[in-house]
């Protein structure tokens, strides 16, 4: 979503845009028509994958990567190249690249969000995986940060994080398309809670149990929780719950209606790492919004939240909520706030892209 619309933002600035992409069944993404709308060209790679790569010392997420066709198409002309993500940066140190303008965008620290990762699962193989990563991207992002001519930090948190080893960073917010809120398609018998994520990532996981264990049983409120492939052990978890529905990896659209339709999100994490996307989404297309200080982070958005932190302060929210009514005047103030971080970010790319 973030690059998605960061690419359709600097079109409408007046950039022309050649993207260069990884294969993760674009080809079968209704996005991909929509892309070449926006970009002069589109270029898709492969990513190789080879159990050899663990052992390089370059992270994995960087190494797989590496592809040489990426680096001839980054010669065949002398623009500026906008890296999206520490894991887009195998050639970023290149020396046919040294005289390029480059431009990092972080999505996060991503050893703390990889130490985390292992912090949150329980299976022995990706604790093992997550854990070495971790190790691999501190020396690397130590390595790599100082060299673009600039980095874009998703939040005030990574923007301090990165401004040691780069002072040419600069925040800039997750891009979004702000516009009237959307209609819901789909009736539903009564109001819901809705936790959503992609439910195959060890953190997410760990967030719905908790909720699932702790806040969910003290309460008759119907709760729909949605996201990619969840474990066997999270299904059980549910069934456990007659008031707990599981949708198991929605479609984009069914998404996107139950964002609308949800009375309250729960928005619920134990780590810290870079902005939570599936945030600032809710904030533009949802209804109330109960979140516990960890997700916000540093991200300006409080005054659309109710805070919660612990499951006696997440119920006793929920209960003043369910009640309410959410007016047009609460969607406009969050419209208004979040076309100022556009502009914001507007001002940020015009300075970076045109020095």
């Amino acid at each position: 979503m973030d690059v998605f619309y960061r690419i359709k933002q600097l079109k409408q600035m007046g950039f022309s845009i050649i993207l260069h992409c990884f294969d993760y069944n674009r080809a079968k993404s209704k996005h991909l028509k929509e892309l070449k709308i926006y970009c002069e060209k589109v270029y898709i790679y492969s990513r190789k994958k080879s159990f050899f790569f663990l052992l390089h010392p370059l992270p994995f997420i960087v190494r797989t990567r590496r592809n040489k066709l990426l680096l001839k198409s980054l010669l065949n002309n002398n623009y500026p190249i906008l890296f999206e993500g520490i894991h887009t940066t195998a050639f970023l140190d290149h020396p046919l690249l040294k005289k390029r303008f480059k431009v990092l965008r972080t999505h996060n620290i991503e050893n703390e969000y990889y130490k985390n990762l292992s912090k949150s699962t329980t299976h022995i193989l990706r604790k093992w995986f997550y854990r070495i990563e971790s190790w691999k991207l501190k020396r690397y992002e130590h390595k790599i940060i100082p060299l673009p001519d600039y980095v874009l930090a998703i939040s005030d948190t990574d923007k301090t994080f990165f401004s040691r080893f780069n002072q040419e960073t600069k925040l800039l917010m997750p891009s979004l398309e702000v516009n009237e809120p959307k209609q819901v398609n789909v009736e539903f018998d009564e109001r819901f809670i809705l936790f959503h994520g992609n439910l195959s990532v060890p953190e997410n996981e760990k967030s719905a149990l908790f909720l699932i264990r702790e806040v969910f049983p003290h309460f008759n409120y119907q709760v729909i929780i949605a996201g990619k492939k969840p474990s066997n052990n999270l299904k059980k978890a549910v069934a456990l719950l007659s008031n707990v529905r599981l949708v198991d990896s929605p479609s984009e659209k069914t998404m996107e209606q139950l964002i609308i339709a949800a009375h309250i999100h729960l928005l619920f994490t134990f780590q810290d790492t870079g902005v939570k996307l599936k945030l600032l989404k809710v904030i533009q297309n949802g209804k109330f919004c109960v979140a516990n200080d960890t997700i916000v982070g540093s991200v300006p958005v409080k005054q659309f939240l109710y805070i919660a932190n612990t499951p006696e302060e997440i119920f006793s929210t929920i209960k003043k909520l369910m009640p309410m009514q959410f007016d047009k005047k609460q969607y406009n103030n969050r419209k208004m706030f979040l076309s100022m971080l556009m502009r914001r970010n507007e001002t940020v790319l015009n300075t970076v892209f045109y020095k």
